[in-house]
């Protein structure tokens, strides 16, 4: 969890997270976008994967945020205990992307977009029931602390950002970022902020080596991890092309188990 987060119980006996989101003018951008994507109207919105902050408290100068504790992220979905099929894996990547899309529309970059940002609400293995369950579990898109929001009126072409993503409890110092990221990033040249975000989340998937061994799927998410940004695919891109794969397949074609580096636990 973020250091910057810590767990309790609300007065109702609900599990929140508690999490510090400004002091003084730090995190105010960070801020302005958890008002507008997780809270009112906009984020019961079913294409909305931001978890909705339940509540904003202020102590002094330091704002904190109260969010619903969910399940784990998308981190023990692939190569760790849960027996998730190809199936449950492409729905999790798919509202994964999913999200991206609702606030890169919203000009909202969120520039931290690795899996362990992505909350699911329990893990489906439907490899253990070998079935193809009526129901998935939602994702959730978590912690806007780097991210960047852009005006209406900022043209795409003016959508660029350059050097590290820095902010919260990221430091500015290139060298002590321990993230991986793309050579347009690293080398502070200008960069696509809503294609990093898609870079960020294959990123996930090639640490484990995951491939489906359907070659359309796969070959979907190698455009995503591109490391030539005008080759790697936007959110959107990526999306219709999962979907119409996916789509066109049957569901229990999909109940395969996925090709993928594994830990050995008995290490």
């Amino acid at each position: 969890m973020n250091p910057l987060s810590y767990t309790a119980q609300n007065k109702e006996g609900s599990s929140v997270v508690i999490r510090v989101i400004s002091i003084k003018q730090e995190g105010q951008g960070h801020l302005n976008i958890l008002r507008k994507l997780a809270t009112g109207d906009s984020s019961l919105l079913v294409e909305n994967h931001t978890l909705p902050m339940l509540q904003e408290l202020q102590n002094e100068d330091i704002v904190f945020g109260i969010f619903p504790l969910v399940g784990a992220d998308m981190r023990m979905s692939i190569g760790f205990w849960a027996e998730n099929s190809v199936g449950d894996i492409m729905d999790m990547l798919m509202q994964a992307l999913e999200a991206l899309v609702y606030i890169h529309k919203q000009g909202i970059a969120h520039r931290d977009a690795f899996h362990d940002n992505f909350f699911i609400q329990y893990q489906p293995e439907s490899l253990l029931s070998n079935r193809v369950s009526c129901s998935h579990p939602r994702v959730y898109l978590i912690d806007f602390e780097v991210a960047v929001e852009f005006p209406p009126t900022c043209i795409p072409e003016d959508r660029f950002c350059q050097g590290i993503p820095s902010g919260g409890s990221f430091g500015a110092v290139k060298e002590e970022y321990s993230r991986s990221c793309p050579n347009d990033v690293w080398n502070g040249e200008r960069y696509d902020p809503f294609k990093l975000d898609v870079w960020q989340l294959a990123a996930g998937l090639d640490e484990y080596k995951f491939m489906t061994g359907i070659q359309e799927i796969d070959q979907a998410i190698a455009a995503m991890n591109c490391d030539d940004p005008n080759q790697r695919l936007l959110a959107a891109d990526a999306l219709e092309r999962l979907g119409n794969v996916v789509n066109a397949m049957p569901p229990v074609s999909l109940l395969i188990a996925p090709q993928c580096m594994r830990l050995n636990y008995s290490s």
